[in-house]
């Protein structure tokens, strides 16, 4: 990934002004070489998310989850707005999103010095031909409207109400924040505080600290914090985990800008509550906050608010601003809610029709439908013949929602001597709990329907634990375990747990996307180890070769494989790339099948592979999700909305019907 920034020119200068200039920054190391120019910008924005030390952080705590893809406006050296962007993929669908709304769950935003200079990034952000979701920003913020004024002509834009955050409107008066209380409050208050003091004198420190005094106070904090968020076996939940390291980038960026407060409450030598703040924009926000569990009788984190409140009305802040998890602690204060939204955009494009086919089958479908009708009014061109196939892009590519659903799709290919191999789409935010019962269900039933169960090692969270239950049960029934690729930086930690059970007894495989470049290196290693292979295409290349030759990446896996692996899927429903591929691996001896695709069309596939004395395994999918290689096969070739039409008209001897 290049580490320079890249800038041009957006329009030309009026007399006695400069000219503005986009620069673009999609590394961690270009994100940093922007830093001494985005200060100004941090001055002027009071949201914290828009601010430097938000996105490095966020690039600090997630670095694979979303790389970078900031687009920023200079005036000569100064910046003058700034899109804090990152590269995420939902749905086998890249779009553009703001650091934190995912992640963390925090409302985002654009930083900008001026209407003039925030229509200028917005047609920037817009022109990238990315579809945009903004999962919350403030309803207020004025890129909302630059955005869509952006839009038109080029893209279709969908606002929708998200989760509004908690805030308390500041006066003189609160400098008693006791006065705001009712009388029942005021008392629940006072006993805790006596409570508290029969344990040790109570005390409360708000701190300014500078760099040398950051590291102890910063521990002593979030070790409070971290005391509450233990599991039951007393480990940190890896999500936890990453906040702190969030957090912790984060606070030394404000530290060094003179806004991060941490509030600490103490009972004695104990440190039992604490907060992590910064004052911006006239306000005080709130970000993160913890009590000692042991002393949650005492309300320690009720205590510490009080006297923050106190704080920000005697430093003559406008409000105290309720973010992260403290939003619990505004309960019985007189808050008010800024209400927030989502913002998506569709560009008039393949990248839309994949967006908006994701989404609709990500549970939105009413919703997308009615955004689909504008749409397809701005792409008649890309869109014609495709309206239909989005309606009934959800059934055309899975067997059904349920697991009898995939059984008997798998009967009816039996019929024709055909195998399956049955494989659960999760939909998003499903528990991995629950997404391994419905695999070890599978894992039951599959004996007499096929002889593999594929499964996502993402969507169990990587957890040893649970795929050690499945294959478990994969012993029982003597079912074959596949692992399916999902993103390439998922590929090592995939590899990873397939190595854990190598010595299990169960038939293992794993799936390797050739247009990803260190393929053909877990090509040599599960050749080594005994794996069954499933080559792809794959849905998204490399970064550094996004316009590789798909076919010629294809076979240089398979030569990786041939004379080495035992066995090798060849999943691909291009006709002549398989009659090459299977050509060299039959040479070189390698016993290898054709693996094809459930609703895409295979009649040619099949009349080949009768001809090649390929058996053949077909890939069933169930549940709710889309499958990503309709989606990317539509981006990558328009063509293949032909394709689409076919399979979801039922015209297929073995599509969805």
């Amino acid at each position: 990934m290049a580490t320079a920034l890249r800038k041009r020119r957006t329009a030309r200068a009026t007399p006695g002004s400069v000219a503005p200039s986009i620069i673009e920054a999609d590394s961690q190391e270009a994100v940093e070489a922007l830093r001494p120019r985005w200060r100004s910008l941090d001055v002027r924005s009071g949201c914290p998310s828009a601010q430097f030390g938000w996105i490095r952080a966020a690039l600090a705590a997630f670095p694979d989850d979303a790389p970078p893809r900031v687009i920023t406006v200079a005036r000569g050296e100064q910046l003058v707005a700034a899109a804090p962007l990152v590269t995420t993929s939902a749905g086998g669908v890249r779009r553009l999103s703001l650091p934190g709304g995912e992640a963390l769950g925090e409302p985002s935003d654009l930083a900008c010095a001026d209407p003039t200079s925030l229509a200028h990034l917005a047609r920037a952000v817009v022109a990238s031909g990315m579809p945009l979701h903004f999962a919350r920003m403030p309803a207020a913020s004025p890129a909302i409207g630059a955005i869509r004024t952006a839009c038109r002509g080029r893209a279709v834009t969908r606002v929708r109400a998200a989760t509004p955050y908690a805030y308390l409107p500041l006066d003189p008066s609160w400098i008693e924040p006791d006065h705001h209380l009712s009388q029942r409050r005021r008392n629940l208050l006072e006993r805790a505080w006596r409570r508290a003091e029969r344990l040790g004198p109570v005390s409360t420190e708000i701190h300014w600290p500078d760099l040398n005094e950051l590291p102890a106070q910063l521990d002593a904090a979030l070790a409070v914090d971290a005391a509450g968020l233990r599991t039951s076996s007393g480990q940190r939940k890896t999500a936890d985990l990453h906040w702190a390291v969030f957090y912790r980038s984060f606070a030394q960026t404000a530290c060094e800008n003179g806004s991060l407060r941490i509030c600490i409450l103490k009972i004695g030598p104990r440190v039992a509550a604490m907060q992590l703040a910064i004052e911006s924009g006239d306000a005080l926000w709130l970000l993160r906050s913890g009590e000692d569990p042991e002393l949650a009788s005492c309300r320690p984190g009720q205590l510490l608010l009080r006297e923050s409140i106190r704080h920000a009305a005697e430093s003559e802040l406008s409000s105290v601003e309720f973010w992260g998890n403290t939003s619990t602690w505004a309960r019985g204060w007189a808050v008010e809610q800024r209400p927030c939204v989502s913002l998506t955009t569709y560009p008039i494009g393949t990248r839309g029709v994949a967006a908006l086919a994701s989404d609709a089958a990500g549970g939105q479908r009413p919703r997308v439908e009615r955004t689909a009708k504008k749409l397809w009014s701005g792409a008649k061109k890309v869109a014609a013949g495709c309206a239909g196939p989005i309606q009934r892009v959800v059934r055309s590519y899975v067997a059904g929602a349920k697991l009898k659903d995939a059984l008997h799709a798998a009967d009816k290919l039996a019929q024709s001597n055909l195998q399956a191999t049955i494989a659960y789409w999760d939909a998003p935010h499903e528990a991995p709990r629950r997404i391994a019962d419905i695999y070890l269900e599978a894992l039951r039933a599959v004996p007499g329907h096929g002889r593999w169960l594929s499964i996502k090692a993402p969507s169990l969270n990587f957890s040893r634990e649970l795929v050690a239950e499945l294959v478990d049960e994969a012993r029982r029934h003597d079912v074959g375990l596949h692992f399916d690729a999902t993103v390439r930086e998922a590929a090592r930690p995939t590899r990873d747990l397939v190595a854990s059970f190598l010595d299990s007894g169960v038939k293992l495989g794993l799936t390797l996307p050739a247009c990803w470049q260190r393929s053909v290196d877990d090509a040599a290693w599960a050749a080594a180890h005994g794996v069954t292979v499933r080559v792809v295409k794959g849905p998204w290349p490399d970064p550094g070769e996004p316009k590789g030759d798909r076919r010629g990446e294809f076979l240089r896996v398979i030569d990786a494989l041939a004379g080495k692996a035992s066995h090798v899927n060849v999943a691909s429903h291009d006709v002549p790339l398989v009659a090459e591929a299977a050509r060299r691996l039959q040479k070189a001896g390698a016993e290898c099948e054709l693996e094809l695709l459930y609703g895409w069309p295979m009649r040619r596939s099949l009349e080949q592979a009768q001809r090649l004395g390929l058996s053949v395994t077909v890939h069933v999918p169930f549940g709710k999700s889309y499958l990503p290689h309709a989606l990317s096969r539509l981006r990558m070739n328009p063509r293949h909305a032909w394709w689409l039409v076919r399979g979801s008209s039922g015209s297929d001897e073995f599509g969805a019907s």
